[in-house]
């Protein structure tokens, strides 16, 4: 509108002020199908397309005479130009003969990205990525994105053990090679070690002033992007399809002056059920609901999730297990201004999160996504679900841009509400606050805690996928599911020992400074049952497996009780040890490789430390079995053993992520009946003593408690 506004005083007071006629005077230069074409038609202009000779496919715009210096040296050169789109026009025929690296990389690609590659790493020199890592992407996935066609891009390479490890093959390689700009030898063995797990690399060799090689790579990527489009079929993809656009912008125009607050409560409203909040961010995640992305069980299996109130980010892991493989690749769409810390940060967090999820995960600008990444993530190959961040509390400078927060988070609105009209994957998350540094981490924790979730399920869906393969006698899927499974696991104890290393000052703080009652009288029945037979000042040498400051203290102060804490967290460890000093030994270790010799222990204590290892068949070297084993290892014949773990219930069962509501966020938990712990300790020569006992805490939470001997007579652990 303020355009509009400009060309009426121009036409009005300049034109019509020296008696011209501005229809004589002014052409307008824009895309097939536009408003201001229909518009400037209408009033007697004329209209000019941007392609060159009209033509409509990627090839007759993007990159023959829509780059901007041509405007500028066309300014300075009168002339001078129409020569120049001459030269470039023989450039790039596509007949038998034509030389043009990019073009013949793109001719290689382009066979590959529509056989089911659609993601595509672009390796470039560090000068190159810093000044076109956001443009690069925009270029590519407007231009081609249409029709379920193009490809989407990044400029930070994947991991290739990531790749390796999800068996992620949908990748295209494009290397731009330039004199002058040599690949260093890590460079190198990435790509080897990429071509060696059989992903494409496409190498576009380069010369030129190495001055100019971030533009040479610039115009040479406009090429190549142009050049798929073309060769896309016999038709082409066409640039001037803007539909995705107008549906957007036909969304921002029914907003009107609205302000970003009427905005955001609208969108909450729209969504309808499909909204969850946590207080620091609401997930709304309408767009994860059509029946292309979800079955109608798994539709009826969130909502029951949001019935019973479960985290945002639960949710989101789930819909993600639902939706993957089928969509492996997540863009986060920033709306909100980043400088080069923030964006060097966001690099960072997108490259773990790939490394965490296994998803192509990279981050886009809002402020720049609607007319660029948006029409991929509208009509392009429908692999990758968007997310669009605002924050609630999002300013700009009010002298520079008065409605700029408005204007931002309606777009964010809008682009959200049309992907969701046209049943493509995208969910809103909104940051309770700015998005500013506060709010970044709030989303880093949100999506880390996704993870979790993410990594519980993955655990469970592998050992169920692994028992049907044992019990339909299929030995080499059997095997492979086995390393899975040995993968997972491993990957499971790596987060637990992350998150308590995250959490131990809060995890710490909300412990008493005193066992509480239900604890002390476990210790103190433990004690009472160690020293049964044993003389008064003998002294007790007691493992506290999973342990705390809080616990251990008390150990340390009773007589003749030699105690020794471990904890997989080094800051637990760190923690424990400073505040209890030298009054025990504290290590970290894992309980499933316990760094002591056999029969060291008159008592074990497995305290709330089992439960964080998931209960496998007898034949992983790793999981419950196998930190029972060291547990009998350890002890001596007739020592005690006790267990505390999470008992299961209706809602939860098996291996699973559960946040108990401490503000820890979720840990990964596996969960017991009381017939599934009998039989875990029993298979590994352990005789129960009492009942197992269930006890429901403060919180409400469900758990089990058993004391276990150790026979006298029983043979050494193999």
């Amino acid at each position: 509108n303020d355009a509009y506004l400009k060309f009426a005083y121009i036409h009005n007071e300049f034109y019509e002020g020296l008696r011209l006629d501005p229809r004589a005077h002014i052409t307008y230069v824009t895309d097939p199908g536009t408003r201001m074409k229909q518009q400037r038609q209408a009033a007697g202009f004329t209209v000019k397309h941007r392609e060159l000779r009209d033509q409509t496919t990627i090839g007759g715009r993007n990159t023959l005479a829509n780059y901007v210096t041509l405007l500028a040296f066309a300014w300075r050169q009168p002339g001078q130009v129409r020569r120049m789109l001459q030269t470039v026009q023989d450039a790039h025929t596509l007949m038998d003969g034509a030389v043009d690296p990019a073009i013949e990389a793109a001719v290689e690609a382009a066979p590959l990205i529509k056989a089911g590659k659609p993601k595509v790493a672009i390796i470039q020199p560090k000068e190159s990525a810093a000044h076109w890592r956001l443009w690069e992407p925009q270029n590519a996935e407007e231009s081609d994105g249409k029709r379920n066609g193009g490809f989407s891009v990044y400029t930070n390479p994947p991991d290739l053990e990531t790749l390796a490890r999800v068996k992620d093959d949908r990748w295209v390689f494009v290397v731009f090679d330039m004199a002058g700009h040599e690949m260093g030898q890590e460079t190198r063995t990435y790509l080897e070690r990429a071509q060696a797990d059989g992903h494409p690399v496409i190498t576009i060799p380069m010369s030129g002033d190495a001055a100019q090689a971030s533009e040479t790579i610039a115009y040479s990527w406009m090429k190549f992007v142009a050049t798929v489009g073309t060769v896309w079929d016999a038709e082409g993809l066409n640039f001037s399809e803007q539909d995705p656009v107008e549906k957007q912008k036909d969304i921002m125009r029914a907003q009107g002056e609205k302000s970003k607050t009427v905005l955001l409560r609208e969108a909450v409203e729209q969504a309808g059920e499909a909204v969850a909040s946590d207080g620091r961010v609401t997930l709304i995640y309408d767009g994860l609901l059509s029946n292309a992305d979800l079955t109608p069980e798994q539709r009826q299996q969130i909502r029951a999730m949001q019935q019973r109130g479960e985290s945002p980010a639960a949710i989101l892991a789930t819909l993600l297990g639902f939706t993957f493989p089928a969509l492996d690749a997540l863009t986060l769409v920033h709306y909100g201004d980043v400088d080069e810390a923030g964006e060097a940060a966001l690099d960072a967090f997108t490259q773990d999160l790939h490394r965490r999820l296994g998803y192509a995960v990279k981050w886009v600008e809002g402020t720049g996504s609607n007319h660029g990444n948006f029409v991929f993530w509208y009509s392009g190959q429908r692999h990758m679900m968007s997310i669009h961040i605002v924050g609630t509390e999002h300013d700009q400078p009010a002298p520079i841009y008065p409605r700029g927060a408005d204007i931002l988070i309606g777009g964010a609105v809008s682009a959200h509400q049309s992907l969701v009209n046209a049943a493509r994957p995208s969910v809103m998350l909104l940051v309770n606050g700015r998005l500013d540094q506060a709010g970044r981490a709030a989303v880093e924790r949100f999506l880390a805690d996704s993870h979790v979730y993410v990594l519980g399920r993955r655990v469970s869906t592998t050992i169920d996928e692994l028992e049907q393969a044992k019990q339909s006698g299929q030995g080499e899927q059997e095997a492979l599911l086995r390393q899975r499974l040995n993968d997972t696991l491993r990957e499971a104890a790596a987060i637990t020992q992350e998150t308590y290393d995250r959490i131990v000052g809060q995890y710490v703080a909300s412990r008493d400074e005193v066992p509480t009652r239900k604890t002390l009288e476990m210790l103190q029945k433990l004690i009472e049952l160690a020293r049964t037979g044993r003389g008064a000042e003998e002294t007790i040498a007691f493992l506290d497996v999973g342990t705390t400051p809080r616990d251990l203290r008390w150990l340390a102060q009773q007589p003749h009780i030699a105690v020794t804490g471990i904890d997989l967290s080094n800051r637990v460890v760190q923690v424990t040890q400073e505040q209890i000093g030298a009054s025990a030994t504290v290590r970290q270790m894992d309980m499933q490789r316990l760094g002591f010799g056999d029969g060291m222990f008159d008592v074990v204590r497995l305290n709330a430390s089992l439960h964080h290892v998931a209960e496998v068949d007898e034949r992983q070297d790793v999981g419950a079995d196998v930190a029972v084993q060291e547990a009998v290892r350890v002890a001596k014949p007739g020592c005690l053993l006790y267990v505390f773990v999470k008992a299961e219930t209706d809602a939860r069962r098996g291996f699973l992520a559960i946040d108990t509501g401490e503000g820890l966020g979720p840990r990964l938990f596996q969960v017991y009946s009381k017939e599934a712990l009998r039989n875990l300790l029993e298979r590994n020569g352990l005789q129960l003593i009492a009942d197992i006992e269930e006890y429901t805490d403060d919180r409400g939470e469900h758990n089990l408690i058993a004391f276990a001997r150790k026979p006298q007579d029983t043979p050494p652990t193999q």
